[in-house]
């Protein structure tokens, strides 16, 4: 279970780290791509269990996130 909430910027950030495209992210994560673009656009609020599988998805590729109230922060673990 994640333990930090994402923001949409984060999210493609991280995506682009990975040099993953929106369907990759969304297949991994197994939720919808229309779902996963919204949000990206800073369109669509996700619940909490859609923003722990994308954490997932991310964190099973070797992102890490750290959120504080001042920054945030990704790192990509190899």
């Amino acid at each position: 279970m994640a333990k930090v909430i994402i923001t949409y910027q984060q999210c493609k950030a991280a995506r682009d780290l990975l040099s993953w495209k929106q369907d990759d992210l969304s297949e991994k994560a197994g939720i919808n791509k229309t779902t996963l673009a919204d949000f990206e656009r800073g369109l669509r609020n996700l619940k909490v269990d859609t923003l722990e599988k994308i954490i997932d998805a991310f964190e099973k590729a070797g992102i890490r996130f750290e959120n504080d109230e001042v920054k945030y922060r990704i790192d990509l673990l190899k």
